[in-house]
């Protein structure tokens, strides 16, 4: 538990949610998109956004950082093959199908420090195969790649609620407890 870090707000901002308190997971998200920049700041648009327009301060828009030149596209990352004459390659899985991005330059790599903490913890070639993905990139010309990518962030989201079992017993066939047929 570290109030100091983007990760704590934003992990209790997702627990209030999950209660039914949009007004205080709101202001969570405020807070933590008011003073962290880059994938912090955009997970906190993601939280504000899954609040319900009327439980967020009236006036108020938290608009997403957007690298320019640049298209955004999220999925699930599928692989990572790092290095190479061709650089470093990503492969992410969505309703458009399966994509793939390469980059030779410079890329900026983000995760919320509830996923790691410090680039001491983290490498991009290893163990990011399933984390949810979004990825800002320049369109390609070239057919088999969707385009060159130039940042990277990654979320762990939390596990979905389990289905609730239904309240009314099963009707069925069975007989009521206690009784003999």
């Amino acid at each position: 538990m570290e109030p100091s870090r983007a990760g704590y707000h934003l992990l209790v901002g997702r627990f209030l949610l999950a209660l039914g308190n949009n007004e205080e997971a709101a202001k969570q998200a405020s807070f933590v998109a008011e003073r962290w920049h880059g994938p912090d700041r955009d997970e906190a648009l993601e939280l504000w956004s899954s609040i319900p327009a009327e439980k967020c301060p009236p006036d108020t828009s938290l608009p997403m950082d957007i690298v320019a030149g640049t298209q955004t596209l999220q999925g699930t990352l599928v692989s990572v093959t790092c290095g190479g004459k061709e650089g470093t390659s990503l492969v992410l899985q969505n309703s458009d199908g399966t994509l793939t991005f390469r980059s030779s330059g410079t890329q900026m790599v983000g995760y919320s420090d509830t996923l790691w903490f410090g680039t001491d913890h983290f490498t991009l070639c290893h163990h990011l195969d399933g984390l949810r993905a979004i990825v800002h990139y320049k369109p390609s010309a070239d057919k088999q790649l969707a385009g060159e990518w130039v940042e990277l962030e990654l979320r762990e989201d939390l596990p979905a609620a389990a289905a609730k079992p239904s309240a009314a017993p099963d009707k069925g066939n069975a007989a009521p407890a206690g009784s003999t047929n």
